[in-house]
């Protein structure tokens, strides 16, 4: 089966993930309001700081939940789900190295913005993880993640959003290890 372009598939895409963005975001705010009860998360919470917490949260949240509910829309237009599986365990290996070095640099980035232009280390902090996790999310809510039959390379998404994201969190990323070097020296 090809993919077809018939309007029927395009709103069962279209609803799939909107269904898939309330869930993900309904999961998000439940841990969130679970975080003053729950120790694991109350400190995960001080130490990714409120926004990280919120950014990360939802990315764990997102992928599963948009590869989960779009895999029956792509089986129907003939793309392959296993492929879609694999590239969303890329994707949270990606979540996984992202939370990782936001719990170390969580540490040493300041409670508040700075005066300065580009709010300091909670500026660069922020817009680190902005650059590089909200476009995989929203690539697995659409149905990024599993590729079309005739894509020669099944990682294609993939590899563009990350080259794309690592891009533009490269500055805030260098000025946060920056930030650290300073922290620590």
């Amino acid at each position: 089966m090809s993919e077809t372009p018939t309007p029927a598939y395009r709103h069962l895409r279209i609803s799939l993930s909107i269904a898939a963005l309330a869930a993900s975001v309904a999961a998000t705010v439940g841990v969130a309001l679970a975080a003053d009860d729950v120790a694991a998360l109350r400190e995960a919470r001080e130490r990714w700081q409120d926004v990280g917490f919120l950014l990360i949260s939802w990315y764990a949240f997102a992928v599963p939940v948009g590869t989960l509910a779009l895999s029956p829309w792509a089986r129907r237009v003939g793309r392959s789900a296993r492929l879609g599986w694999r590239n969303a365990g890329l994707v949270l290996g990606h979540g996984v190295l992202v939370a990782a070095l936001a719990w170390f640099f969580g540490d040493i980035v300041a409670d508040y913005f700075s005066g300065n232009r580009g709010g300091g280390s909670k500026g660069a902090y922020l817009t680190w993880l902005i650059a590089t996790l909200p476009a995989f999310a929203a690539v697995a809510l659409a149905g990024g993640l599993f590729p079309r039959p005739a894509a020669p390379r099944t990682h294609g998404v993939v590899a563009g959003v990350a080259a794309v994201s690592w891009i533009c969190g490269a500055l805030p990323f260098l000025f946060l290890i920056v930030y650290a070097f300073a922290e620590f020296a």
